[in-house]
């Protein structure tokens, strides 16, 4: 009987033991989500609106017309600290073709616009209408971490040495 009772123990114990393992990888999972979110904040607090466009040529009524030769965008930090190093690019949504600026901006404390010249100038869908592009915003927050925001989407982090999937400058 006595055999039977440290057995159920040692079942009992072993069960506890891997309980307790699995709980902790949740925890730590958790905790890091958390560290990546809280390393984000700064970073989702930069966007980009669109400005102006420029084109081939303008009609007599003074509409742009031909194909889109350059882009500018209003890059805005709301967040309290400055971002450094920053760099835009533009994606093509209908090829995701990446056309990048030669402007970097060493430092944005609350806004700066920044252009991108299409080489070569591209078709546009319907006048006037500059959503096929994706403004690109590369830059490194006021801790030192270097992100990339794509458009809307949340910012992702980029870390040194590895690469970006070499679809970034």
């Amino acid at each position: 009987m006595q055999a039977w009772g440290s057995l159920a123990g040692l079942v009992m114990s072993t069960f506890a033991v891997i309980f307790t393992g699995l709980l902790f990888r949740h925890e730590i999972r958790v905790r890091r989500e958390e560290q990546r979110d809280n390393e984000a904040a700064l970073a989702r607090l930069v966007v980009a609106e669109y400005l102006t466009m420029s084109t081939t040529g303008v009609d007599v009524n003074g509409y742009l017309v031909g194909d889109l030769t350059y882009v500018e965008y209003r890059i805005r930090n709301v967040s309290p600290s400055p971002i450094l190093n920053v760099f835009l690019a533009v994606r093509d949504r209908r090829d995701d073709k990446l056309y990048r600026t030669t402007e970097v901006r060493s430092v944005v404390v609350t806004q700066a616009d920044m252009g991108v010249t299409l080489k070569p100038p591209l078709s546009r869908p319907k006048l006037g209408d500059p959503t096929f592009l994706i403004p690109v915003i590369i830059f490194t927050d006021a801790n030192g971490l270097s992100w990339v925001r794509e458009g809307t989407a949340g910012p992702k982090r980029i870390l040194r040495g590895k690469s970006t999937s070499g679809s970034y400058p």
